[in-house]
């Protein structure tokens, strides 16, 4: 049996969008589109999940990406789209972005991570189920799907925020420089030293 409120589906969805393209962003990768044809099978997949209770991939999806989440607890769950993402995206820890593709060993623990960035990916649909037990299931898919051998280095891009950091970093050094000129040149002025 599989319990959820519809309103609360549409704010899981609205939620995992938005903070996959979030982290999108952060690897400079294209935005996705919402998908109502993945929704609806995301949701059909959680669902079933919820009914049996239990967390697997869809056997029978051969044309999408596939995520899922779930989590068990006695507290308030406040946005699970959004932690679902959060907890894919945490694989970046196992993920080496300046890899060898010949040897992939790493991103066998990463690939929720690398199919949540991966860039010819364009379309999203996410579905969210609660079984009888409390489980919560967060099912999304992609469009076309990632993971895809051979094309790791095509589609997988470091995160672009640290360059944007180093650049705000170097800015303010040379705000801190031309004023430390300034202050220089003033008091230089000042004891007539010019």
């Amino acid at each position: 049996m599989h319990i959820h409120d519809e309103n609360e589906i549409k704010t899981v969805v609205k939620s995992s969008l938005t903070r996959h393209n979030y982290y999108r962003k952060i690897h400079s990768v294209a935005l996705l589109t919402k998908s109502e044809k993945l929704n609806d099978y995301s949701q059909n997949w959680a669902n079933h999940l919820a009914k049996k209770d239990k967390m697997y991939h869809n056997p029978k999806n051969k044309d999408y990406g596939e995520n899922i989440y779930y989590i068990y607890s006695t507290e308030v769950i406040t946005d699970v789209g959004k932690d679902a993402v959060d907890a894919w995206y945490s694989e970046k820890e196992y993920f080496d972005f300046g890899w060898n593709e010949d040897d992939m060993s790493k991103a066998k623990k990463a690939y929720h991570l690398t199919q949540l960035i991966w860039k010819e990916s364009i379309d999203l649909g996410t579905g969210m189920a609660k079984s009888s037990s409390g489980k919560i299931f967060v099912v999304s898919n992609y469009f076309p799907p990632g993971n895809e051998i051979g094309s790791f280095r095509s589609n997988i891009y470091p995160p672009s925020i640290n360059k944007a950091c180093n650049l705000i970093a170097i800015k303010h050094s040379l705000e801190v420089i031309s004023i430390t000129i300034l202050i220089l040149f003033k008091s230089a002025t000042i004891f007539g030293l010019e």
